[in-house]
């Protein structure tokens, strides 16, 4: 039983990191179209240079990206559930299951400040970040399958050493 809430987990991350591509390419397409051509501005010290975003013009863009990001934050909510299940505590017990909620957390906090402010030129940054994150984790954080819980322990203690020094 707990097996299979670990690979549910599994399945859940993995398809929230290629979500969260997904969701990066459509916002850097999304900042690439509206950049708009700079225009003069008057002011009094003379005249200068304005250069703005547009956002009218990727309206439609914008909102795959978000409706990406919202998807990829239920499916990295769904493998972060499934991992406290299968460890049987709150999954923030090691470096891997920290990261996870970490990027959970920060996902949901542009999630819910995109709602009342209008902040859709942070979401290339925070799909690059919760991506980063999670590839992090898998990769260099995941526990071994060691004989001994210490060994495992330290393992990904100086695992988790590096990345953090790393960042």
């Amino acid at each position: 039983m707990q097996t299979t809430w670990a690979y549910i987990s599994n399945y859940c991350v993995y398809s929230a990191m290629a979500v969260f591509a997904l969701s990066f390419i459509a916002h850097a397409f999304e900042t690439a179209f509206a950049v708009r051509t700079p225009e003069n501005s008057d002011s009094t010290a003379g005249n200068l240079l304005v250069k703005t975003l547009d956002y009218k013009r990727t309206e439609k863009t914008a909102r795959i990206a978000t409706a990406l990001m919202i998807l990829a934050f239920l499916l990295l909510f769904a493998g972060v559930v499934a991992r406290g299940i299968s460890a049987e505590h709150v999954p923030w017990g090691n470096m891997y299951e920290f990261s996870i909620t970490g990027a959970l957390a920060f996902t949901g906090a542009y999630l819910a400040a995109l709602r009342k402010y209008d902040l859709r030129w942070l979401g290339l940054f925070i799909s690059i970040a919760a991506l980063l994150t999670l590839g992090t984790a898998i990769t260099l954080l995941y526990p071994c399958n060691c004989r001994d819980y210490f060994r495992r322990s330290l393992l990904t203690c100086k695992r988790g050493r590096w990345c953090l020094s790393l960042s």
